[in-house]
């Protein structure tokens, strides 16, 4: 068992696809990281004429995005009716909406640039196998019933035959996230977005509110807005007291037999373990399960977290060999809202 995504497991695609800093430059805005915000970020700049630039320590999707599980779905880990129950319906709506937004765009983008990145539709599925998940699941349909998402309410599962109930939201969608990531940054490039791997961003001096100097391990550029797409901009104007990061493991394994397609989220007390199938670099099939999340610095041997999470999976499905583990960091808004 290997300590590396699957994402990561094709070592030519590890390689440096654009060049290092290795000049002063003056642009509109300095991005400052490589993965699917930034990247992102860089594209749509570009596209509306704005002179950008997107600057990698590493390699492309390399950080946070390649450690993902490549899954792009409308519902929160902190649940509709939860929003609905602090926020109001207004809100919860509003979080959907910018969610489906989020997946049209992903979905348009790979079509207008042909990125070969194993895009799918793929049904989002909130299974129950208790009373009090049973009853949080249907809470969920009623929220997502009325900020409008379309959800089917069903009464069993296919994965889990002692399943008491399973919620089902269609169309949702898969995808490599380092391939689409990669992709992205080619389309940005022609776009006239400059990107540099590489290229290590040291400090940041405001000279004025449309004045920044940017030194880095290359060059210095001159910027008039900064983008900090480093997962949270650590340290700066107090967000970082306003988040809390939290880790979750990752184990991609062999079935001995098929799985079905499909984004699959099993309800365990206060969160959830989360299951989908997809090929590694070779082509072969794997089950992908995440699962116990805890705030980051809060577990002293995080080992026990894996191989719980191995217990389970090999508990509940038809494991032949588990051949990959890693870890993911995400952080938690405070207010429970999605936040950037």
């Amino acid at each position: 068992m290997t300590y590396k995504s699957i994402w990561n497991d094709d070592k030519t695609d590890m390689k440096l696809q654009h060049p290092a800093l290795d000049k002063d430059i003056r642009i509109d805005v300095a991005v400052i990281g490589g993965g699917i915000t930034g990247v992102s970020a860089g594209y749509f700049l570009a596209n509306n004429g704005i002179d950008a630039a997107v600057l990698e320590m590493d390699t492309i999707g390399a950080g946070t995005t390649g450690f993902s599980t490549g899954n792009l779905y409308i519902p929160v880990d902190e649940m509709f009716h939860k929003i609905r129950g602090k926020y109001g319906a207004d809100t919860t709506r509003m979080v959907a909406e910018s969610r489906m937004a989020g997946l049209k765009a992903i979905h348009k983008i790979i079509d207008d640039h042909s990125i070969d990145c194993d895009y799918r539709h793929a049904a989002w599925n909130l299974i129950a196998e208790t009373p009090d998940a049973h009853a949080n699941l249907q809470k969920e349909y009623e929220a997502f019933k009325e900020a409008g998402v379309p959800a089917t309410l069903l009464s069993s599962s296919d994965i889990l035959p002692n399943a008491l109930a399973s919620l089902q939201v269609p169309q949702q969608a898969q995808l490599d996230p380092r391939k689409y990531v990669r992709g992205l940054a080619g389309a940005a490039k022609s776009a006239g977005c400059a990107v540099y791997e590489g290229t290590r961003v040291l400090k940041i001096e405001e000279q004025s509110p449309n004045h920044f100097i940017v030194h880095t391990t290359g060059g210095i550029i001159h910027a008039s807005a900064i983008i900090h797409a480093t997962h949270t901009p650590k340290g700066e104007k107090l967000f970082s007291t306003l988040l809390a990061p939290y880790r979750e493991y990752v184990l991609a394994a062999k079935l001995n037999s098929p799985f079905p397609e499909g984004i699959y989220w099993i309800e365990q007390d206060k969160h959830h373990y989360s299951m989908r199938t997809c090929k590694d670099a070779a082509g072969d099939d794997y089950l992908l399960c995440l699962g116990e999340p805890h705030k980051v610095g809060q577990q002293k041997d995080n080992t026990k977290l894996l191989n719980k999470l191995e217990r389970y999976m090999r508990g509940r499905f038809d494991v032949a060999e588990i051949n990959y583990y890693w870890g993911a960091q995400h952080y938690k808004a405070a207010d429970k809202l999605p936040y950037i």
